[in-house]
């Protein structure tokens, strides 16, 4: 479920908790680069089993309680992926006035069936969604390649990651192509290690170089027009 590498250890763990005290608990884990606290879920999967869901980036209180003012236009970036989905989110109407609320990733464990990964996907995007409310949602979309294993997985990421959007909010994401997004910050053709220097440099983020801001492109892309007619 959600979480990214704390501690060199990003598995979702067990809860030594009994399940009948789990409902939806919270606890501080650790503060990120942009000032939020970020903490420990503990729920019930559908097999009755209790797990602990590490939620990245994510502040103390949701959005529901700290509610952004009224007409504020708020982008939620997607880079999909089965085992590793990347996500931003951005507030503002262009490249100016554009402000990082907060990032993170979701991750699913390899060695479940892909049904059960998916059905984890779905309700961590499900809580991403309630957490920040997202008026607009860009979505990378891969190009096709039969001969990657991967493609397929990331396809049915972008199946679920629809389904969320329109089920939970009405919205229809807006599809980006990667040399889309990547044009838009100066290099279509750019790597990881480019992406990942100039978005420092935009919203002054100081990361490692492990860490992929794809997500963040892919909204700032959307927040600014990019692939909308």
């Amino acid at each position: 479920c959600f979480g990214i590498r704390n501690g060199g250890n990003g598995r979702i763990g067990r809860s030594p908790w009994p399940p009948q005290r789990v409902i939806h608990l919270s606890r501080l884990v650790r503060k990120d680069v942009t000032g939020n606290v970020s903490s420990e879920r503990v729920y019930v999967n559908k097999y009755g089993q209790t797990a602990k869901m590490n939620v990245s980036r994510i502040g103390d209180k949701t959005l529901r309680e700290e509610a952004p003012p009224l007409g504020t236009v708020r982008w939620l970036g997607l880079d999909p992926g089965l085992a590793i989905l990347r996500w931003a989110v951005l507030e503002g109407e262009d490249d100016l006035e554009t402000r990082l609320v907060d990032y993170g990733t979701i991750e699913t464990g390899k060695k479940k069936a892909v049904s059960e990964r998916l059905w984890e996907l779905e309700q961590d995007l499900v809580a991403l969604m309630k957490e920040f409310t997202p008026t607009d949602v860009a979505v990378e979309i891969p190009l096709l390649n039969n001969t990657y294993p991967s493609t397929t997985g990331v396809l049915k990421a972008i199946a679920v990651i629809e389904l969320v959007c329109y089920r939970e909010l009405g919205l229809i994401p807006v599809h980006l192509y990667p040399a889309q997004w990547k044009g838009h910050l100066g290099n279509g053709r750019a790597e990881a290690e480019e992406v990942n220097e100039t978005l420092s440099l935009l919203f002054d983020l100081a990361v490692s170089a492990s860490v992929r801001l794809d997500a963040i492109g892919i909204a700032y892309a959307g927040c600014c027009g990019v692939g909308q007619s």
